[in-house]
């Protein structure tokens, strides 16, 4: 039986420890959201205080790709409640086609991420299809 050697074992231990210090600070921006957006819908005039840069900075924290299928819900559910402000700063600083925040729906779009995804898959491949096509017909 093979043992795992130390520098292994330490590795796995700091990608472990790197992954939870990445969920904790996940734990923490998603909370200044869900205030800023608390905050937005009991007073409007507090946002318009904050400058884009101050609500870009909550986001530039943000590691989506270490989120919790949970903590991603509860992410997507705030920003639905969001102004478009905040909405804007979150699809600055972070990749919504990613993969984990595939049910919001982005400012001026009537579709989730998800769907777009598929929809863009389509019509690449049906552009391909009729690419191909076409040589076939000369």
């Amino acid at each position: 039986m093979l043992l795992p050697n130390n520098n292994q074992q330490e590795g796995q231990n700091n990608d472990a420890q790197v992954k939870a210090a990445n969920v904790a600070q996940n734990t923490g921006t998603i909370t200044e959201v869900v205030n800023i957006v608390a905050e937005t819908l009991a007073e409007p005039e507090k946002l318009e205080a904050l400058s884009t840069q101050e609500v870009e900075q909550i986001f530039d924290e943000l590691i989506v790709t270490d989120l919790t299928p949970e903590q991603a819900e509860e992410l997507v559910e705030t920003l639905v409640k969001a102004p478009i402000k905040v909405k804007k700063a979150f699809e600055a600083k972070v990749n919504v086609f990613s993969g984990e925040v595939d049910d919001y729906v982005p400012t001026n779009q009537s579709i989730p991420v998800s769907e777009r995804r598929t929809l863009i898959a389509v019509g690449n491949t049906l552009g391909t299809a009729g690419m191909f096509l076409r040589r076939r017909e000369d």
